[in-house]
């Protein structure tokens, strides 16, 4: 038969209390057979990463906490590692350059026809990430491709040329504004 053991913290003045609920159901409750902390609701530091099993996080189990998952749902298969999305938006481009939905993006900067920097609420822990960038046809004109902007990157923002594809192939791409573009960044 296993026994149980308190030992008091030498060191400690407080008073440890545990509590049982008011129910009238039987309860067990049962302890891993592994050296470790417990963990209560109260804890900040004790889970670490390499406790939760790969996909165990779920947004079904904490939608009802309004929390984003930390984890992927585990959909993925293979060995190779998973990186998630550091920020994202759509933003209107043309007129009134305004973000139309997102997260990590706290504004979008006109910096001149199909100019934009995308700067992040919470800085990249460098500038060594990765983009995707897309548009839409708009109104007839096909708006080509968009490009990084030379030197237009820090921890902070991202900026990006918008240019139009000509219609006669003669080279001369023009920068254009563009009322729906989508941005992802991704950062190990």
């Amino acid at each position: 038969m296993s026994k149980i053991r308190l030992t008091p913290n030498a060191s400690g003045t407080g008073t440890v209390t545990l509590t049982v609920p008011s129910t009238n159901t039987n309860r067990t409750i049962s302890l891993p057979d592994a050296a470790g902390d417990v963990v209560t609701t109260g804890d900040s530091g004790t889970v670490v990463t390499n406790m939760i099993a790969d996909s165990n996080i779920t947004t079904d189990k904490i939608a009802d906490a309004n929390i984003t998952p930390a984890k992927l749902n585990g959909g993925q298969s293979g060995s190779a590692p998973i990186f998630g999305v550091r920020a994202h938006c759509l933003f209107n481009g043309g007129g009134a350059v305004s973000v139309t939905g997102g997260g990590n993006v706290s504004s979008i900067t006109d910096l001149g026809t199909g100019n934009y920097r995308v700067n992040f609420t919470t800085a990249m822990p460098s500038t060594a990430f990765s983009y995707a960038v897309s548009t839409r046809h708009q109104g007839g004109v096909t708006r080509g491709f968009i490009v990084e902007k030379n030197a237009g990157r820090s921890a902070s923002y991202f900026e990006m040329e918008q240019y139009d594809l000509p219609d006669n192939n003669n080279g001369n791409y023009s920068p254009k504004d563009c009322d729906r573009i989508g941005v992802i960044i991704v950062h190990q």
